[in-house]
Formats: structure tokens, sequence, C-alpha cells
């Protein structure tokens, strides 16, 4: 999902250049002007990404006549006005390695919506998982995999402003800087892992409040060839939903010995679970 959104990264790195740190005050017959004020949480967040709405796929793609409905279609109160609301996924094109799915919301009340899913990685395609209330306003987020080849990740579709939107977060990388992506990451397999590796997301209450849980784990190992774990090292980060963004509320490391028990407050499962979202197979 990565490079989907680099096409806001021109937004994001004008909206960077843009600031500048406080202004440093001349004596010299007055005061001088005053330093800005350090910019809110929330604005830094906007300031380094822009808002989710404004770097949506906008990809335009017919469906053939027989394009076909993969995964399941699933039925769960999209719009939060207490009806079931219809939703379904069809195939858009599909080369051997990448292709744009449609979903596609036909709402109790009347009327439907749609957004545009890329598939871009190797494997099975798109898929329905299942639904989930993650941020708990009363409307189902519906959760969909994305497939993949030493990973699997999924997409949140959430409904914002009556239209339906693919939720990211944002993230950096040294080499792209600022950019969107998702933070579903649920299972993978590489040769880094050999030993244990987890990737793991979940939607649980902290602390009495809504969060979706991702949590990454890699093993220290005696040499680079050996599967015999003398350490486990962990990564768990906490996300709240605002709209279609996911903000980082929190981040805990850890690690254990190779043998030793790993912490019981968060879902090492190796498998999604949020709401009625399961991994395939799980």
């Amino acid at each position: 999902m990565r490079g989907i959104w680099l096409a806001g990264l021109a937004l994001a790195l004008a909206g960077c250049a843009g600031g500048s740190g406080p202004i440093a005050a001349k004596v010299v017959g007055g005061p001088g002007p005053k330093a800005p004020p350090t910019p809110a949480a929330a604005d830094t967040f906007h300031k380094t990404c822009p808002p989710v709405s404004d770097g949506s796929p906008s990809w335009q793609v017919t469906l053939p006549g027989r394009a076909r409905q993969i995964g399941k279609s699933v039925r769960a109160d999209v719009d939060g006005d207490g009806r079931v609301d219809a939703v379904r996924l069809m195939s858009g094109w599909r080369t051997e390695w990448s292709g744009i799915d449609k979903l596609t919301v036909r709402f109790a009340a009347g009327g439907s919506a749609a957004v545009q899913i890329p598939d871009l990685d190797e494997g099975p395609g798109d898929a329905i998982l299942g639904v989930a209330d993650i941020n708990a306003d009363g409307r189902a987020e519906v959760i969909v995999w994305t497939g993949g080849n030493t990973g699997n990740g999924g997409d949140v579709v959430t409904l914002v402003a009556h239209r339906l939107m693919i939720a990211t977060t944002c993230a950096y990388d040294n080499t792209d800087g600022w950019f969107r992506q998702s933070p579903l990451y649920f299972w993978a397999h590489s040769n880094s892992c050999l030993g244990w590796c987890e990737e793991t997301t979940a939607c649980r209450d902290v602390d009495g409040q809504p969060r979706l849980i991702r949590l990454d784990g890699s093993a220290i190992r005696k040499t680079s060839t050996s599967q015999v774990v003398v350490r486990k090292e962990w990564t768990v980060t906490l996300y709240r939903l605002v709209g279609a963004d996911f903000r980082k509320t929190a981040t805990y490391h850890g690690s254990v010995r190779g043998d030793g028990p790993l912490p019981s407050r968060w879902p090492f499962l190796n498998a999604l679970s949020c709401g009625t979202a399961t991994f395939p197979g799980n």
C-alpha cells in the first residue's frame, strides 16, 4: 500500500518546507518578534502528511461485464443509522501482479457508495475478511485482505461524510520521506523470520479507549543462520481512528528471553482479530 500514497508526498514535503523553528529575538531598541507557538500534535500530523482525503486513490476503473465477486458479501451497519447495509467486493482489472477492486455499500436507507481498493501485491487478491467498529462510533468498518507475498496486509474502509475511504496512517521512511500506508499487517514469513517473528493487528479496548493494536516482533539468534532464539524483541503501536486517519497514540517496546513468556497484555496472535475479521484459515 505504501506506494499508493506517494502521490501526496510533494504536498507533504511542501508543508514541511514551509515551517520554521523559533525566531531569535534581536534586542536592538525593542524586544523583537515573538517566537511562533509550538504546533499541537494534530497540527504536526497534518503538516508532515496531507489529510487522507487529499491522498486517496483517484483511479476510475470500469468493471467488466463479467466481473466476478471475490471474498464474501457481508451485512453490517456502515452508516450508523441502526439498519443493516449490504457490502460486496468485485474484482476490477488484474494482471499477473496487480489489480484494482471495487467495494460497494448499498445502504438500507437507499443509495450506495463505492471505493476502489488497490491490489498491488503478489497473492490471491483482495477479499472481505469481516467488519469491526474500530472507533466505537456505532458504524462498522469493513476490513479487506489485500494479500501479499512474504507478508499479508489489509485495508480498513470507513464511511466519512457519506464517502467511503481507505483509512491510513502517516509514516516516515528515510528513503521515501512522509507517506501514507495501512497499519494492518497480520502475518509474515521470510528468511529474517528464522526462529520467530510476529506481525499482528487486533482491535481492543486499551484503558477504556478503542484502539487498533499493531504488534511487531523479531528474534535475536545466536548466528545469522541459526534458528536458536536467544531473545525476542517486540514493539506495540496503538492507533485511534479519527475520520480516515489512524493516529498513533502510544508505542511500547520490550524483550524477553528466547524461552520466556511474552506479555499477556498484548495480542501475540499472529492473526488479525478485529470484530468478525480473522486471518483466512484461522
